[in-house]
């Protein structure tokens, strides 16, 4: 069977927040649709209706967000996200891996989102016997 291809509707507002439509139904074969964001900031909020559903702490690694548990809310058609930049300052590097802390030899703030692609996952039915 061939892969199914999610269609990504993502439009950068600002610098700083991302607009994402959610897929409106679930397609067959596929348990969830995940939306992983790689991003370089401090925090990350995702919101539907102004109401925070989401929201992630910089570590080094990507967010992953599922959709299917906002899929059946009626009013649940965009999530808004925003990100806060990491400032130079900010006291909780030493708890970083050294490779994790961005250069700021160019500003006192570093935010930059890389990419956003929507991620199926499958589902699969075992029988036993």
């Amino acid at each position: 069977m061939p892969d199914i291809k999610i269609k990504q509707e993502v439009n950068q507002v600002t610098n700083n927040k991302l607009l994402i439509t959610i897929p409106s139904e679930m397609p067959e074969r596929l348990n969830d649709v995940f939306l992983r964001i790689n991003y370089l900031g401090d925090t990350g909020m995702g919101f539907i209706n102004n109401e925070l559903v989401a929201d992630n702490f910089y570590y080094g690694s990507d967010w992953e967000i599922g959709f299917k548990r906002f899929m059946d809310q009626p009013d649940s058609k965009e999530m808004l996200f925003y990100f806060r930049p990491l400032y130079k300052d900010a006291p909780f590097y030493e708890d970083f891996a050294p490779e994790l802390i961005p250069d700021f030899s160019q500003s006192g703030r570093i935010f930059k989102i890389n990419n956003t692609q929507f991620i199926p996952e499958y589902k699969a039915v075992v029988q036993f016997e």
